[in-house]
C-alpha cells in the first residue's frame, strides 16, 4: 500500500495538483481511510466484498485527497468569493 501511496504523492507533488482541503474534508478523508483498512481486515469468507471494496475505497481516499473535497464539496455554494470553489484551477467546468 505503501509504494502505491508514494508513487501517486509523486505525482501530485511533481505537478501540484492537490487542492488545500478544508477541516471537514480533512476529517472526512482520514475518517473513511481509517475505517476502510479497518474493515479490510475483517475475516471469513462473507466478508470477502466488504474486504475488497473497503479497501479500494481506503486506498482512493489516500492515493487522491481531493475525491474528499469533491465529495464534501456538492453542498457548498461555489462563487467569485468561496475558498474553495467546485470548479478546478483556471476556471475550467467539470464535466
Amino acid at each position: 500500500m505503501v509504494c502505491v501511496w508514494f508513487a501517486f504523492w509523486a505525482i501530485r507533488r511533481k505537478y501540484e495538483i492537490d487542492e488545500k482541503l478544508d477541516r471537514k474534508a480533512r476529517i472526512f478523508r482520514w475518517t473513511v481511510v481509517i475505517l476502510g483498512f479497518a474493515a479490510a481486515q475483517l475475516r471469513g469468507p462473507e466478508f470477502a466484498w466488504v474486504r475488497v471494496l473497503s479497501a479500494l475505497s481506503a486506498l482512493a481516499f489516500l492515493c487522491w485527497p481531493n475525491l474528499a473535497r469533491r465529495l464534501t464539496g456538492y453542498g457548498r455554494q461555489s462563487d467569485a468569493n468561496s475558498d474553495f470553489p467546485l470548479t478546478p484551477r483556471g476556471g475550467a467546468k467539470w464535466n
